[in-house]
């Protein structure tokens, strides 16, 4: 089978981003299939790109590099211009590249130009897997506020649903949504997840920095935004502080728009330190390390859709985690007792519970037993490649 993937953020387990797609791809070229992803040069990535477009090849998979720059740190137009130029030169490969299957990731809605030119003047079968619902959740958080550009993107949306064969949303509430406001009929959840052997792996060579050792460490990577929980980070560090408590630190591992106002703060306070990006393979270590990790959102309601890979690796770590939202992962957390659910706007509630953890190591050690175990069992990343091959092996049959 020939598989065409579109992608904009690939990286290997060298850069500091998701590895979603480097693992599916090396699974499916094990498996004996043909795989070609187009992407771009993301900042967190690991990939860079010589000219137009860099052809590469990674673990036997194919990858079409374009050299649009993408990047949450450039200003908004900037954002829709990369968005653009990749979704522009992403479409000579949906209309000319071979395949039997093509499979477009969004967001941004922009890929959903080569979606459908995949699927009308390629006429292939075409499977949309959506990360975050678009454009609904850049509406919620005023990222998209210019009414013309809504209306294109809830156009663009609408199409993309209806040319897909198949609609692969990340979460289970995220394909409740779908189905209610778009009609969607044919849907394959398959969510975000880690490398568990790499993730449960003791890496005995690597060691805490003095500072870090004999402390209770809250844990959090990824992107320094508000969307992200960025001020209630802040908050905790300033509460710990408040309390005295010198025994717990905050350790923030990525880079954002609120980036410098996190590292003013941890120029201030003893309670935080903001280490800035760091390899897949460094996270791993801090996670193993860490007593509970942090998994905060912002307080809006489209976002209990999510599948924040960052939670999925601190469970494949056997790392407690803490997160912020109210729908399925709250259920996941409570159902599998491997973590929390706390107020995304009240501190306290992130501390009691880390107090209650440092305090109890024996139910510490039982919820990080419980987190490795859901993990292996439902967020593998190979299981969750080989469900996609299942999805692919079914479209090729239902769609000759």
């Amino acid at each position: 089978m020939k598989i065409l993937v579109f992608y904009q953020y690939y990286t290997t387990p060298k850069g500091s981003w998701s590895t979603r797609y480097y693992h599916f791809g090396k699974r499916w070229v094990e498996a004996g299939h043909e795989v070609t992803i187009v992407t771009s040069c993301y900042d967190k990535s690991d990939l860079t790109a010589e000219g137009w477009v860099s052809e590469q090849h990674i673990d036997g998979v194919k990858l079409k590099v374009i050299n649009a720059q993408i990047s949450n740190r450039l200003s908004f137009w900037r954002r829709v211009g990369g968005f653009i130029h990749y979704a522009l030169f992403a479409s000579w490969y949906a209309a000319f590249e071979k395949a039997d299957v093509v499979l477009v990731s969004s967001g941004p809605i922009t890929v959903g130009l080569p979606a459908l030119i995949s699927r009308y003047l390629g006429r292939r079968r075409l499977m949309f897997e959506t990360r975050d619902l678009w454009p609904e959740g850049a509406i919620e958080l005023g990222h998209l506020n210019n009414a013309l550009m809504r209306g294109f993107a809830f156009w663009l949306t609408r199409r993309c649903y209806r040319a897909a064969h198949t609609v692969v949303p990340l979460s289970p509430d995220m394909g409740d949504h779908q189905r209610a406001h778009y009609k969607v009929k044919n849907t394959l959840v398959i969510p975000n997840g880690a490398n568990t052997a790499s993730f449960a792996a003791k890496r005995d060579s690597w060691q805490l920095p003095d500072w870090a050792r004999g402390k209770h460490l809250l844990l959090y990577t990824g992107n320094l935004g508000p969307t992200n929980g960025s001020h209630l980070l802040k908050q905790v560090a300033e509460e710990l502080a408040r309390r005295q408590r010198d025994d717990i630190l905050l350790v923030l591992i990525g880079k954002g728009q609120d980036s410098e106002m996190l590292m003013e703060t941890a120029e201030r306070l003893s309670t935080i330190k903001v280490l800035g990006l760091k390899p897949k393979e460094e996270i791993i270590s801090w996670l193993q390390h860490a007593t509970v990790a942090l998994v905060p959102l912002a307080d809006k309601p489209i976002l209990k859709t999510s599948s924040p890979n960052k939670l999925f690796e601190a469970l494949s770590a056997g790392t407690p985690a803490v997160q912020t939202t109210t729908g399925w992962l709250k259920t996941l957390l409570e159902d599998n007792r491997c973590g929390f659910t706390v107020s995304p706007t009240d501190p306290n509630q992130l501390i009691e519970v880390l107090e209650t953890l440092a305090g109890d190591p024996e139910k510490r050690g039982e919820y990080a037993e419980n987190a490795k175990q859901v993990a292996a069992r439902e967020f593998d990343i190979y299981r969750l490649a080989d469900r996609y091959l299942g999805g692919f092996e079914e479209l090729m049959e239902r769609v000759p």
